[in-house]
């Protein structure tokens, strides 16, 4: 019976959420009549805004095409709010669908100043632009705040609208606390509406068992009526033994006849007992027979479910086991400890899979020594002659796959193996080159240019030369974070990811070299997104790119064994028992000698 439940509440839940499907898709299909009609009117602006805000999560790039209808429309027909909103919207989808808040400033500063003389006009009221400054302005602030990419006018825009959302609050809140008292006074006035009723049903209750002792009154009075009848009957037996004769046989007659009604009433009482009986032993057996043809039934799709269960078990078995192989192949290509060992004595590897496989990866590459020729003056004429050999460099990345799990490994195995090609085949070491060919072979190995995949890798990179005493980086989007003599020094990488062509243009596409002096001991550190991303279980709260830097910034001077313990300790804390939001990679390792 348990399980008849479940699957009654099952398909109860699928309905529900199939009536909610078919709600929305009604919706969208009446947008799309009113936008078919093509009349370049207010209506039409209206149902292309309302498309675009029910679609710009599942499909924002139709989305966006929607907003941008409604801004041609209503700029020829002057529709100054619905302008506003189209604006709205693009910033929207572009600060949250496409991850570039930066591009939607202008659009957020555009709709604001329309919302300001629609509001002054007094076209529009209050909340319309508290709904604008909370949920769709502001938000988009904060991210640009967190990566600290505001500029001077940003920051002015940004105080303006704090201060205004701050009157807007003042205005929700008295608001609320309007409308909080109208309810108190119809919660009173139901309450006393109640009160009224129950006291009319009191009276009517009175109404009744007053006519219940009237009803009564009048059963006394037969009573004493039949009672005075009887004493004149019993006198009138005195004198008419005749009469007492004939009343005796019509008393006789009458309780023969009640025995006999008393009698029919037995067997009909007899027969209903008996009829009753008859179909509850009929009912019972019928439902005995629904109880064992349901048990069979049960019985059937359990050994049916316990098969399916096995099936689906082993499977997962299998899938394991090949994403637990597929783990160890990956775990093969990374730096083997010995190679970390002999490149940088001790170091930092915090490394935390979100699953079984990861997306992130470290790679360590070291050119050979080379030889050094030079044009000498001989009597035979300029030869050329050995003049020394140039020291070997090392190559240390940090490298953020797009996803996490089998997609993101795979996207790790095509990272490993062309940055192998580029510096091992191509003999390319120079940072940004690097990364330019990179770029270019997952264009090439992802065939981005039909496929239109966009995935990639964010990744930081750094030439070490201890010959020269210096070091060079360069980073698409990760940066390098680096401590000398207990000051930090924060280098964020360019701006451009490697692949996805369709989301920047090539021809602006370029990656800085920034060279580091490490005559001096110098402690760097690179890392994906993993561990700032993470929330924590308590507030829902991400932990923030500059708490991370501060944390590193108080654990830099400690051994490479503490600071593991201490991340270990502080990420552990932070997640709690919320699950791990994407793979964790973070490395650190010392250049240079002691002062």
């Amino acid at each position: 019976m348990k399980s008849l439940y479940l699957s009654i509440l099952l398909i109860g839940i699928i309905s529900l959420l199939k009536s909610n499907v078919q709600a929305q898709n009604n919706s969208i299909e009446s947008l799309k009549k009113t936008i078919q009609k093509d009349k370049k009117d207010i209506a039409e602006v209206n149902a292309l805004t309302e498309l675009g805000r029910i679609l710009q999560v599942s499909q924002p790039q139709q989305a966006i095409q929607y907003a941008e209808q409604a801004e041609t429309i209503a700029k020829k027909i002057n529709y100054q709010e619905g302008l506003a909103d189209a604006w709205a919207l693009k910033a929207d989808i572009t600060a949250f669908q496409e991850k570039r808040p930066d591009k939607a400033i202008k659009w957020y500063e555009d709709a604001y100043r329309s919302y300001q003389k629609l509001y002054e006009k007094q076209l529009i009221g209050k909340a319309k632009i508290y709904n604008f400054l909370t949920n769709s302005a502001l938000p988009a602030y904060k991210i640009l705040i967190e990566q600290g990419e505001l500029t001077q006018k940003d920051k002015k825009a940004l105080k303006k609208y704090k201060d205004l959302h701050a009157d807007m609050s003042e205005y929700v809140t008295q608001l609320a606390i309007t409308t909080n008292e109208k309810l108190q006074k119809t919660q009173t006035e139901l309450k006393y509406s109640d009160v009224k009723l129950k006291s009319q049903e009191w009276q009517k209750t009175l109404l009744e068992i007053e006519k219940e002792m009237l009803k009564d009154s009048l059963v006394i009075k037969e009573l004493i009526e039949k009672a005075l009848t009887d004493s004149l009957i019993r006198q009138e037996f005195t004198i008419k033994d005749k009469t007492i004769e004939i009343l005796k046989e019509k008393a006789k007659t009458e309780r023969l006849e009640y025995e006999s009604e008393v009698k029919n009433l037995e067997n009909n009482r007899l027969r209903w007992i008996i009829t009753s009986i008859a179909v509850t032993l009929v009912l019972i057996v019928l439902l005995t027979l629904i109880l064992i043809r349901f048990n069979r039934v049960q019985k059937k799709n359990n050994l049916l479910l316990a098969k399916q269960r096995e099936e689906i078990d082993h499977k997962n078995q299998q899938i394991i086991g090949s994403i637990t192989y597929a783990s160890r192949i990956q775990e093969a290509i990374l730096p083997r400890p010995q190679e970390l060992t002999e490149a940088f004595g001790n170091l930092l590897v915090f490394f935390k899979p979100r699953d079984i496989v990861s997306g992130d990866f470290y790679w360590l590459a070291e050119t050979p020594p080379e030889p050094i020729f030079g044009l000498v003056e001989t009597q035979r004429g300029r030869l050329s002659a050995f003049r020394g050999i140039k020291g070997s460099k090392r190559i240390f990345a940090a490298i953020d796959c797009t996803g996490h799990g089998v997609p993101g490994a795979f996207m790790s195995m095509i990272g490993y193996t062309l940055l192998n090609e580029i510096v091992f085949q191509r003999n390319i070491i120079q940072p940004n080159q690097i990364l330019i060919e990179l770029h270019k072979g997952i264009i090439d190995a992802l065939k981005q240019g039909q496929t239109r995949i966009n995935d990639g890798m964010d990744l930081a990179l750094c030439v070490i030369d201890e010959e020269q005493k210096q070091m060079q980086f360069a980073g698409a989007k990760n940066a390098l974070l680096y401590f000398q003599n207990g000051t930090a020094h924060f280098i964020r990488g360019s701006k451009y990811p490697i692949g996805g062509i369709f989301l920047h243009k090539e021809e602006d596409r370029e990656y800085q070299i920034h060279t580091i002096d490490i005559s001096q001991k110098t402690t760097c550190y690179m890392y994906s997104d993993g561990f700032q991303d993470q929330f924590n279980a308590r507030e829902r709260k991400k932990f923030m790119s500059n708490r991370f830097r501060d944390l590193l910034a108080e654990i830099h001077t400690l051994p490479f064994e503490q600071q593991h313990t201490t991340l270990e300790k502080t990420f552990e804390e932070w997640k709690g028992d919320t699950k791990q939001t994407d793979d964790v990679l973070i490395v650190g390792f010392q250049v240079g000698n002691e002062a």
